[in-house]
């Protein structure tokens, strides 16, 4: 869970627990007298509340919900206000104010605190009309809506104190990641070196110690040489023909005089696994039937149809078949 979601889910909670006190006064109100329509149109607005604080989805919720709510909050005042009576201290319910001030509340919650804000200068304004037109002494309903508008503020702040609080950690984070992430890069180009080692001595390693011991090499010590240094170049030229079944087939036509050479111009698009294990079973096969002359073996580049070609020369003879991507399944 992110870090920012308990605060909001707890701000939440408190929001859902107006909104049910909201929903009891009104019914509390209704009992005693209040009109229907005075009391059923907060009881909706709570509930259309409520229903916002459990949209699914990311914090901030779509335009059209938040028109909704701004029209639902401000229908409130407008219905509520032209049919409560004067004097305001006789029969003015001041419920509707919390109704929609709650409603907006929940707008700032799920990410629009811009028009929450804008809803809450509408109530006051509708207030503030209702107050004048109807020449209302008492102005106490006013204090009540300047008090909505203080609980908007505080919850305004403690969202955004939430908000800042959520980016720091993100980039607290983002930067924490990054780092573990170069970290693993660097290990993993430190294993792969090391196996790279590995691989070079297991091939060159016999013949460098005995080269180092100064001694006069051998006729099948130095085509032993040949064969370490045609391995290492197709390690390097051709790492996607570097299974052991074929290098060891062509080690040993190397050893009976079959200039070979690979190439792999697949670069960083490589064969698949069944792929690969039918073009190498292809060359293997077709140079295991290679008695002398040259023989080169290519993975030709993402898009040339083929997936491989072999050219055999002997002499002035020279032939080149195709290995067809049709062919690898």
């Amino acid at each position: 869970m992110a870090l920012g979601e308990w605060p909001r889910r707890g701000f939440g909670i408190v929001v859902a627990g107006l909104i049910a006190v909201e929903i009891v006064n009104e019914i509390v109100g209704l009992v005693k007298g209040s009109s229907i329509a005075s009391t059923l149109i907060p009881i909706s607005v709570a509930l259309l509340g409520l229903l916002v604080v459990s949209l699914p989805g990311e914090n901030q919720i779509d335009r059209s919900s938040t028109l909704i709510v701004l029209i639902a909050a401000t229908v409130n005042m407008v219905i509520v206000t032209l049919q409560t009576p004067v004097p305001a201290s006789a029969a003015l319910s001041d419920r509707h104010l919390w109704a929609s001030t709650i409603l907006l509340l929940v707008l700032a919650l799920r990410g629009r605190v811009a028009a929450a804000w804008l809803g809450m200068l509408v109530v006051l304004l509708l207030q503030a009309v209702w107050v004048l037109t109807k020449g209302a002494g008492d102005t106490a309903s006013m204090g009540v809506a300047l008090g909505g508008a203080g609980l908007l503020m505080i919850g305004t702040i403690f969202l955004t104190g939430v908000a800042r609080i959520e980016r720091r950690a993100s980039s607290a984070w983002e930067v924490e990641r990054l780092a573990i992430a170069e970290q693993e890069a660097v290990a993993a180009v430190l294993e792969a070196r090391k196996e790279h080692t590995d691989r070079l001595l297991g091939i060159a390693g016999p013949l460098l110690l005995r080269i180092s011991e100064g001694k006069p090499l051998s006729a099948e010590e130095r085509l032993e040489c040949l064969l370490v240094e045609g391995s290492l170049r197709d390690a390097a030229r051709a790492p996607g023909l570097a299974g052991e079944v074929l290098s060891g087939v062509v080690r040993e036509a190397r050893r009976r005089g079959v200039q070979v050479t690979l190439f792999d111009d697949r670069h960083d698009d490589p064969l698949t696994t069944d792929e690969l294990t039918a073009v190498s079973r292809w060359i293997t096969e077709t140079l295991s039937s290679v008695p002398a002359g040259s023989f080169t073996a290519r993975l030709l580049p993402v898009g040339r149809g083929p997936l491989a070609t072999v050219v055999i020369s002997r002499g002035e003879e020279t032939s080149a078949i195709e290995f067809p991507a049709s062919s690898s399944v």
